[in-house]
C-alpha cells in the first residue's frame, strides 16, 4: 500500500519534472527533443499527392527518353514530309508532322511515368483519374495540330504573295559523262521541247549545258524563232556550283534578260563535284533569292537529292526526282509550271518583309513548342516540377526555334535545323520522387 506522503512525493516529483521541462529544467533536453521531431516534421510535410519521406532528384532518364523519343518523331516525320511535301496541302502537312511529335513524345512520358510509378495526379483537376488525362492529352493533340496548320498558312501567306508567273526559262543541262548511261538517248533535249511548244510566241528561253565547264547552246531567244534542236556530248564531271555561277555572271552581266522572274530549270544525274567545305554553294544561292531569280531542279537517277532540294528551296522552286530518262517531260513541265510554298520547317527565300516572317517563325514555334511542353507536364502527372518543366520547355522552344531562324539564314542544313528543334521540343528536363523509408520513419 501506497501512503499519502509516498504518493505526495510521487505527484510532486512528476509536477516539478513537469516544469523543470518547460521551463528548461533538467528534462528540458528531453523537450527539444520531441520540438526538434515537430519542427522536421512541419518542415517537409508532402505536397499533394506525395508521400512522407519523399524527397526529389532530377530525372535524367526522363531526360533521354524524350530526346531519343524527339528523334524518332524527326525520323518518321522526314519520310512523312519527303513524301507528300510535293502533293500535300503544306498547312495540313506541317499540322501533321507537328501533331507525329506531340504524340510520339507525350505517349512516351505518359507510359514511362505509370511504369515507373512517378504519375500521381491529373495536375489541373487535381484527381488520379488516367482516363481523364488521356482525354486532356488527346484534346491537346488536336490543339497542335491545328495550331500548327494555322501558323503554317499565315507563315506562307508571303510566298503566295510574292510569286508570279515566270517570265523566262533557263535550262540548265547536265552534259556529264555519267548521262550517256542515264540519257542515252538525249531525252532531256527533247524534254525542253516539250516545256516549250505550249508557251506564247514571245516566251524566251535560253539553255546551257554544264559538265566541267558550263557553255551556252542556245541564246536568249524566243519561242516564234523555233524550237531548240540540242543534243549533248556526255563527257567530264558535274560541276553545279559552276554552272549556277556562270548563269548568275551572265545575267548580271546583261548577256541575257529574263524579265522580272526568271525561272532556272537545272537538271543533273549526279552528285556535285565542285561543292565544298571551302567552295560552299549558298553565297550563290542567296544571290539567286536576291535577284528574284527561282531554280527548280529535277534529279534524274543518283543524283544528290538533299542537295537538289535544298538549291530549290533556297530560291523559290521546286524539286522532282525521276528515276528514268522517259520521266523528264512531264518532270520538266512540272519543274517549269509549280510554284513552291516556304514553311516553318525549311529554308525561307523570300526577301520582302523577312525580317517580320523571322519573328513570325520564332513566335509560332516557341508556342508551339510551350503547348507540347505542357501536354508533356500532363503526361508525367507530378506536380511538384509543374515549374521547372514549363520554364525549360519555353526556354528550349525558344532556342530551337531561334536556331531554326538563324541556322537556316545563314546556309545551314534545314533537316539538321528541323531534328535540334524537335530534340529541343522533346528533352524533358524535371523531377522526379524518390522514397527515402529511413527518412518517413523518421519523420514519423
Amino acid at each position: 500500500m501506497v501512503n499519502k506522503a509516498s504518493r505526495s512525493r510521487t505527484s510532486g516529483d512528476w509536477r516539478s519534472s513537469s516544469y523543470r521541462d518547460r521551463s528548461g529544467g533538467s528534462a528540458g533536453g528531453r523537450n527539444r527533443d520531441y520540438s526538434r521531431r515537430d519542427s522536421g516534421r512541419n518542415n517537409t510535410r508532402p505536397s499533394r499527392g506525395t508521400p512522407a519521406g519523399t524527397s526529389e532528384k532530377m530525372n535524367y532518364i526522363l531526360l533521354a527518353v524524350t530526346a531519343g523519343a524527339g528523334v524518332i518523331a524527326w525520323i518518321i516525320g522526314s519520310l512523312v514530309y519527303s513524301g507528300m511535301v510535293d502533293t500535300a496541302s503544306r498547312p495540313w502537312l506541317i499540322g501533321l508532322v507537328f501533331l507525329i511529335l506531340y504524340i510520339i513524345v507525350v505517349l512516351a512520358v505518359f507510359v514511362y511515368s505509370n511504369i515507373t510509378v512517378i504519375y500521381r495526379e491529373n495536375i489541373l483537376t487535381g484527381n488520379p483519374n488516367k482516363g481523364l488525362t488521356a482525354l486532356i492529352l488527346l484534346a491537346g493533340a488536336v490543339i497542335v495540330f491545328l495550331l500548327a496548320t494555322l501558323f503554317q498558312w499565315l507563315y506562307g501567306l508571303s510566298s503566295k504573295t510574292e510569286q508570279a508567273g515566270p517570265t523566262s526559262y533557263i535550262f540548265v543541262i547536265d552534259d556529264s559523262g555519267s548521262m550517256a548511261e542515264n540519257d542515252p538517248h538525249g531525252e532531256r533535249y527533247s524534254a525542253i521541247r516539250e516545256v516549250l511548244k505550249d508557251m506564247d510566241s514571245d516566251f524566251p528561253y535560253m539553255v546551257y549545258g554544264f559538265s566541267n565547264e558550263t557553255s551556252v547552246l542556245q541564246p536568249m531567244t524566243t519561242v516564234s524563232r523555233g524550237l531548240p534542236n540540242l543534243s549533248g556530248e556526255s563527257s567530264g564531271g558535274t560541276a553545279i556550283r559552276g554552272a549556277l555561277t556562270r548563269v548568275l555572271d551572265d545575267y548580271e552581266s546583261g548577256v541575257w534578260d529574263g524579265g522580272d522572274c526568271p525561272r532556272v530549270i537545272l537538271l543533273t544525274d549526279g552528285a556535285a563535284g565542285d561543292i565544298g567545305l571551302f567552295r560552299p554553294i549558298n553565297p550563290v544561292l542567296k544571290k539567286y533569292a536576291k535577284a528574284r531569280i527561282s531554280i527548280s531542279t529535277i534529279g534524274l537517277g543518283q543524283a544528290d537529292e538533299n542537295l537538289m532540294r535544298k538549291i530549290a528551296e533556297a530560291t523559290g522552286g521546286i524539286f522532282i526526282n525521276v528515276s528514268d530518262a522517259a520521266s523528264l517531260s512531264p518532270a520538266m513541265k512540272s519543274a517549269a509550271i509549280q510554284t513552291s510554298t516556304h514553311d516553318l520547317l525549311s529554308v525561307r527565300y523570300t526577301n520582302h518583309l523577312s525580317w517580320l516572317y523571322g519573328i513570325l517563325r520564332v513566335l509560332f514555334l516557341t508556342i508551339l513548342g510551350c503547348l507540347i511542353g505542357l501536354g508533356v507536364l500532363i503526361a508525367y502527372g507530378y506536380m511538384n516540377t509543374a515549374m521547372l518543366l514549363l520554364i525549360a520547355a519555353a526556354g528550349t522552344s525558344l532556342l530551337g526555334a531561334l536556331l531554326m531562324e538563324l541556322g537556316t539564314g545563314l546556309g545551314a542544313s534545314a533537316g539538321l535545323m528541323w531534328l535540334l528543334l524537335w530534340i529541343l521540343y522533346s528533352a524533358t528536363l524535371a523531377a522526379k520522387p524518390v522514397y527515402d523509408a529511413g527518412r518517413a520513419t523518421a519523420i514519423r
